[in-house]
C-alpha cells in the first residue's frame, strides 16, 4: 500500500510560492534595458510576495473562463473563446452549441496579470494544485500566504471566490458554465451557472420554492406555461440545476407538462445528498462531504430542508490532512444545531488522536457529543432526533467499508441509518 505523502509544511509552501513570483519577476527584469532602472525598482518591489498576492487576489475575478464541450450557450454570450460546431442545432438567436478548443489553456482569457493568476492557482504542489489547497481550507496553505492570519484568509476567500456563482444570473453574458482549465486535458467545474438563456427566463419566473423533508416544490411560470415542480432532491443548488434541465427541454420542444411529471422520478447518485426517512420519522441525508469547503456547503443546503433542528455526524480520516481537522469542527458547529464526532476511516492512525486534532476547532466542545464508533454513533444521532430533524451523515457517502488498521471492515452508512430509522419508530412511535 502507497504511503500517503505527508502534508507539507506552510514554509514548504510559502517558499514554492515565493519561487513562482521571483521565476516571473525574473522573467520580466530580463526583458527591461540597463537604463530602465525605475521600472526594475517598480518590479520588484510589486513581486515582493505580499504586494504580489494582494494585487492577484484583486485581479483573480478578472480572468474570464471557458465553456464545457457541447453544453448549449446563448450566442450572445461573451468572454470565451469559443468553437461553433457546424452542425449547431436549435432556433437562430435562441441557443447554440459550442465546444473547447484542444488546448484548454487557450480558452481563458484575461489580462497578463490575470493569466499569471491563472498560472498560479494551477501550480502542482504534490499531486494538488493551490486552487485545491486553498478550497479545502489547508491550514499551512493559508498560513503560508501571509504571517497576518487575517489577511491570509482574507485572500483565500479571494482566490476559492472564483468557484463560487457570484449573485442571481441576470444576463446573457452570464449564461455559461465556468470551468478552471487544469494542465493536460482536465478541467475543475467553477460555478454551476445555467447553460441556456432560456434558463434565465425559467429562473427568473420562478414564482415561489419551498423546501422541506419531501424535497423541493417551485411554481414555474414560463412562456411555455405554468406548473408545480416537484423533486426529491435537496438544495438550492439542485434546484437550479432542475431549472437548468426544464429550460434545455423546453428549447428541445419537449413540453412542459411531460416535463414536470418526469422531474420527480430524477434521483441523485448514491451517497450524494442521499435522502432516507422524512415524513413520520427525521430525515437523515448520506453525503460524502469530506472536506471543510464540501461540509459547509452541504450543511447551507440542507439548512431550508430543516423544520426543526439540523443534526451532523462527522469525522475526518486518519493519515491524511489533519489540518482540516479543526476547520471541519469549527463549521459543523457553526451551522448546525447539534454535532456528534466519530470515526471516518481512522486508517492507521489512532482515533483518539484524529478526535483530538477535531476538538481543538470547536469553541465549545462541552456541548459537542464524541462517539468513536461510527455505527453507535449513527444509532445514537437517529434516535436522538425529532420528526421535523434533519440528520447529516457527513463524510463516507457511497462507501460500503470503514478503514481501520490497515483493514476495509464491511460498513455502510445507508444501512446503518436505514436500521437506525426503524428502531426509531419504537420509542418515537
Amino acid at each position: 500500500m502507497t504511503s500517503p505523502l505527508p502534508t507539507p509544511t506552510w514554509q514548504e509552501l510559502r517558499q514554492f510560492i515565493e519561487s513562482f513570483i521571483q521565476e516571473r519577476l525574473q522573467g520580466k527584469l530580463d526583458k527591461l534595458h540597463p537604463d530602465e532602472d525605475d521600472k526594475r525598482q517598480t518590479l520588484l518591489a510589486t513581486h515582493r510576495r505580499e504586494a504580489w498576492l494582494a494585487d492577484a487576489a484583486r485581479r483573480v475575478g478578472q480572468l474570464q473562463l471557458v465553456t464545457h464541450t457541447l453544453k448549449p450557450i446563448h450566442p450572445d454570450a461573451r468572454g470565451s473563446n469559443l468553437h461553433s460546431l457546424p452542425q449547431a442545432p436549435g432556433q437562430p438567436g435562441l441557443a447554440g452549441s459550442h465546444e473547447l478548443g484542444d488546448r484548454l489553456v487557450s480558452d481563458v482569457v484575461g489580462n497578463a496579470a490575470a493569466l499569471d493568476v491563472f498560472k498560479f492557482l494551477s501550480l502542482q504542489y504534490q499531486g494538488k494544485n493551490l486552487l485545491n489547497w486553498l478550497t479545502e481550507d489547508s491550514a499551512e496553505a493559508v498560513q503560508a500566504l501571509s504571517d497576518n492570519a487575517e489577511q491570509a484568509r482574507e485572500w483565500r476567500q479571494a482566490f476559492i471566490g472564483i468557484t463560487a456563482v457570484k449573485g442571481a444570473p441576470a444576463s446573457h453574458s452570464l449564461a455559461k458554465q465556468l470551468y478552471f482549465p487544469l494542465p493536460g486535458s482536465g478541467y475543475h467545474l467553477l460555478a454551476p451557472l445555467f447553460p441556456t438563456s432560456l434558463v434565465h427566463h425559467v429562473h427568473a419566473l420562478l414564482r415561489e420554492a419551498r423546501f422541506g423533508d419531501a424535497g423541493i416544490e417551485a411554481a414555474l411560470v414560463t412562456p411555455h406555461g405554468e406548473g408545480l415542480l416537484r423533486s426529491p432532491l435537496l438544495g438550492r443548488f439542485n434546484l437550479s440545476n432542475l431549472l437548468a434541465a426544464v429550460g434545455a427541454l423546453l428549447g428541445l420542444g419537449y413540453p412542459l407538462g411531460d416535463i414536470l411529471r418526469t422531474l420527480p422520478q430524477l434521483q441523485g447518485p448514491v451517497g450524494r445528498m442521499q435522502r432516507l426517512g422524512g415524513g413520520d420519522k427525521p430525515l437523515v441525508v448520506v453525503d460524502y462531504a469530506h472536506t471543510p469547503d464540501a461540509l459547509e456547503k452541504v450543511l447551507e443546503a440542507l439548512r431550508p430542508h430543516a423544520a426543526a433542528r439540523l443534526l451532523c455526524l462527522f469525522g475526518c480520516g486518519g493519515d491524511r490532512d489533519a489540518g482540516k481537522r479543526p476547520l471541519m469542527a469549527a463549521i459543523a458547529e457553526r451551522l448546525a444545531d447539534g454535532v456528534l464526532v466519530t470515526d471516518d476511516n481512522p486508517r492507521t492512525e489512532a482515533s483518539a488522536a484524529i478526535i483530538a486534532d477535531i476538538r481543538k476547532g470547536f469553541a465549545a466542545a462541552d456541548k459537542v457529543t464524541f462517539l468513536p464508533s461510527r455505527g453507535e454513533a449513527i444509532a445514537h444521532l437517529i434516535a436522538s432526533a425529532a420528526v421535523d430533524d434533519v440528520v447529516l451523515l457527513a463524510g463516507k457517502g457511497h462507501e460500503d467499508y470503514q478503514e481501520i488498521d490497515g483493514v476495509r471492515h464491511p460498513f455502510s452508512d445507508i444501512e446503518q441509518a436505514e436500521r437506525a430509522l426503524a428502531a426509531w419508530e419504537v420509542p418515537h412511535a
